[in-house]
């Protein structure tokens, strides 16, 4: 089925990461690069849905400070100041990557304190409005761990408005049910995680009155939503908050086509996340959307009856689509952009 060729010659570049071979900024040049060899103009955007890449959308780090991380190691992170605002990305203190072999020991052990000692700095520091991006955590703590750090901080002072950016709305028991076992959780490891979570929620209950379980967005970061919403923030989507940031909703209009892409395209890509979010996005303002993967799975294929998908362990194979994912990005754009063809999985 082919789309639509008459004269489409803008097309905006919104990907997400490609986990293990590229950032979102490299994917994304990789695409530009070939949609400009087709001669098309292109409109380069960055995104993030609340976890890692969600500090470079709002410009960067300009200030670093030393923090634990989720194994107790001490490292220098970044977080940006801007005016009275500060942005926290939650990964680069608590993230799944500071784990390098994760084991059920690990899993139970890591917490989200330097995500907090970031909180309590920004604090510090004058700032009144703190976004935290909230994705990717090693740890299933429900916040305890920010929490602690925080210390006298909590709940959270009048006028100081605590923004947390969720990448998944998940109800805060999900935290261990559902997602424990990417953090090296086994059966065991799970059944501890869970009656700690029960625990923290009736505890969170009886000190702030806030209950955790009613939240349906409480479970992210491995519950740190949740322990942070019980302490006074509010919680919103990563994504919608990027969106705005970037005018997301009039880039696409603008464009004839959108471009995007992340390492592995499954069911969980259509929750929440930047992929999910696109496709919803898209639709509403009837742009055509082409998804480039590392890998495509046959269920989320079916889902996507009105996205044109390119699954790239499929065309270049295993090897070449991680050894080489910018040239197999670049090379898949300037095809894209040359025949404008829906190509099938």
């Amino acid at each position: 089925m082919s789309l639509d060729p008459s004269c489409a010659r803008r097309v905006l570049v919104v990907p997400d990461k490609f986990r293990g071979t590229a950032t979102a900024q490299i994917a994304g040049a990789a695409l530009a690069a070939g949609a400009r060899e087709a001669q098309w103009s292109v409109d380069e955007c960055l995104v993030a849905d609340g976890g890692e890449g969600f500090l470079d959308v709002f410009g960067g780090a300009n200030r670093h400070t030393e923090i634990v991380d989720p194994l107790g190691q001490r490292r220098r992170v970044g977080w940006r100041r801007d005016g009275a605002s500060a942005i926290i990305e939650s990964a680069l203190a608590s993230g799944a990557q500071l784990v390098k072999s994760a084991s059920p020991a690990d899993a139970i052990r890591a917490d989200s304190y330097g995500v907090g000692e970031l909180i309590g700095t920004a604090l510090d520091d004058g700032a009144t409005t703190i976004i935290v991006g909230v994705g990717g955590l090693a740890s299933t703590d429900g916040g305890r761990g920010a929490l602690r750090a925080l210390a006298g901080r909590v709940p959270f002072a009048e006028g100081v408005d605590v923004v947390v950016a969720v990448d998944v709305a998940v109800p805060f028991l999900d935290a261990a049910m559902v997602f424990a076992r990417q953090k090296g959780a086994d059966d065991d490891a799970v059944t501890t995680l869970l009656a700690r979570l029960r625990n923290d929620a009736a505890e969170f209950r009886n000190v702030t009155g806030r209950d955790v379980l009613t939240s349906l967005d409480a479970g992210a970061g491995g519950g740190l939503a949740g322990g942070l919403w019980a302490a006074g923030a509010r919680v919103t989507s990563g994504f919608a908050l990027v969106a705005r940031h970037q005018q997301l909703a009039e880039r696409i209009a603008r464009a004839d086509l959108v471009l995007s892409g992340e390492g592995r395209l499954d069911v969980t890509s259509l929750s929440g996340k930047v992929t999910g979010s696109l496709v919803a996005l898209t639709r509403e303002l009837s742009t055509p959307l082409v998804l480039v993967a590392g890998d495509v799975t046959p269920e989320v294929a079916r889902q996507l009856t009105d996205v044109a998908t390119w699954n790239l362990t499929a065309l270049f194979g295993e090897s070449a689509a991680r050894r080489d994912v910018t040239h197999c990005l670049r090379e898949i754009a300037r095809r894209v952009c040359r025949d404008w063809t829906r190509q099938p999985n």
